[in-house]
């Protein structure tokens, strides 16, 4: 779910916002994907899932 807000364009703040949550909480959770999924940035996340998500069976 964070990663979809993200990628539409979203801050950390607006999407605490949104999952009734604390902007720390979000950077946690996305520093945490960045990690896993050996991203750099909010524009290669949203890549990366978009083709995981694509190539899913």
């Amino acid at each position: 779910m964070i990663a979809t807000l993200v990628s539409d364009g979203l801050t950390d703040s607006q999407i605490a916002t949104r999952i009734n949550r604390s902007p720390r909480t979000v950077s946690y959770h996305l520093r945490k994907m960045f990690g896993t999924l050996s991203v750099r940035s909010r524009s290669e996340l949203v890549g990366t899932v978009g083709q995981r998500l694509w190539e899913a069976p």
